[in-house]
């Protein structure tokens, strides 16, 4: 094994989470290996001088501007993105799958019901346009659409943190104007808290008349928010993890120099900025509420029609109206979302699994699975486990 010394720089701000996150895997992967050091730096351009200076033999961080991308072709030593803030890097990616997120959003958003739609791009980044042309796509295509909103310059924190944010009248603005109620997605949980303040200021209730989603999990941040924010999280660790093991394979010769690798999200972790039902009939919002807090039991339609005091064939009716699938369809898919909870926070064998989601055996689990999720329980599990 080649063992000779190997200078790794960090180009992380370390201001978030998720890059904290992201650093936990890389150091998991680095622990034996006793050749790897390393040295921090800003990604700004005074560290081009020390850099060079040092003369590292690889680089993992966020490249995130026009001059980064330079920095590292002069550099040039193996390098590794990992922010997807520039649509071309110009070297080797690992990262979270921006598409799937914006897609993970819309499906969350429809299943609870909501019709009216908005995307808050506050980091005009190359992956902040993904999740928002994924997410307004995929709702288009459930028949649709959404308004979407590029958070001003001016309007930003010198420093993207929401404690610092003093005005954004415009956003404030946007947010009035969108039919109520509106799910709105914000392209990270930064962004998601800011819009969280400007509707505690304007008076949109939260989440009654807007529902708030965001991306990363930033438990802190989630859980400072008024209410508390709900968000996609992401597999930083891992992802970590596997960038810090292609730039050892890079710096060998092994792996080519222009890798991507992108991993699935992780869970959406619901709290209170999310937790409503958008439905406008009664009954219907009666039933679905009814499935959702006694999934873990052995519920059929015919315990929903008789909490619910209507037919079945009235329900079916209402059901095929106001969500465009019937009862035992929502069953089902609640069903499977409980399956993916104890897939990705337990250790439980797929039978236990199939028995406490409510599924006859773990074959039709994975067939119900396969169907609603487009992916096996096992395949879920490897990719989202102790994520959240």
């Amino acid at each position: 094994m080649d063992l000779r010394e190997r200078r790794i720089a960090l180009l992380f701000t370390m201001r978030t989470a998720i890059q904290r996150q992201v650093l936990h895997g890389i150091s998991r992967f680095a622990m034996g290996l006793p050749h790897w050091h390393w040295r921090g730096a800003l990604p700004v351009d005074s560290v081009h001088k020390t850099l060079a200076a040092w003369k590292p033999d690889g680089i993992i961080g966020s490249i995130e501007s026009p001059e980064m991308i330079q920095l590292v072709k002069q550099l040039g030593v193996p390098s590794i993105d990992m922010s997807n803030c520039m649509a071309n890097p110009h070297c080797a990616r690992i990262g979270v799958d921006d598409e799937k997120i914006g897609r993970t959003a819309a499906e969350y958003f429809i299943e609870r019901g909501f019709k009216s739609f908005g995307y808050v791009d506050g980091a005009n980044l190359w992956f902040s346009e993904v999740r928002g042309r994924s997410f307004a796509s995929a709702l288009q295509k459930a028949g649709f659409s959404c308004q979407t909103i590029q958070i001003p310059d001016a309007e930003k924190a010198p420093r993207p943190s929401p404690f610092w944010v003093t005005d954004n009248s415009c956003l404030k603005a946007w947010l009035r104007k969108l039919p109520k109620p509106v799910a709105v997605f914000a392209s990270c949980d930064l962004f998601a808290m800011i819009v969280l303040l400007c509707c505690n200021e304007t008076g949109i209730a939260v989440p009654d008349s807007a529902a708030v989603l965001g991306v990363d999990n930033d438990e802190i941040l989630c859980a400072l928010a008024r209410p508390s924010l709900s968000s996609i999280s992401q597999p930083a660790e891992e992802i970590g993890f596997a960038a810090a093991e292609l730039l050892e394979k890079m710096m060998r010769g092994e792996a080519p120099m222009e890798s991507h690798r992108l991993f699935s999200p992780g869970v959406v972790v619901t709290r209170a900025s999310t937790d409503i039902l958008s439905i406008d009939d009664p009954d219907v919002r009666d039933a679905v509420r009814f499935i959702r807090e006694n999934i873990r039991k052995p519920i059929s339609v015919a315990h929903i029609t008789q909490e619910v005091a209507i037919s079945r064939r009235r329900l079916e009716q209402k059901f095929r109206k106001s969500l465009g699938s019937t009862p035992q369809e929502e069953i089902r898919r609640a069903r499977v979302e409980l399956a993916k909870q104890l897939l990705s926070q337990t250790d439980m064998a797929m039978p236990t699994i199939a028995s406490r989601a409510g599924f006859a055996n773990a074959a039709r689990l994975s067939i119900l699975f396969r169907r609603y999720v487009g992916t096996t329980p096992r395949e879920y599990r490897h990719r989202n486990q102790f994520l959240v």
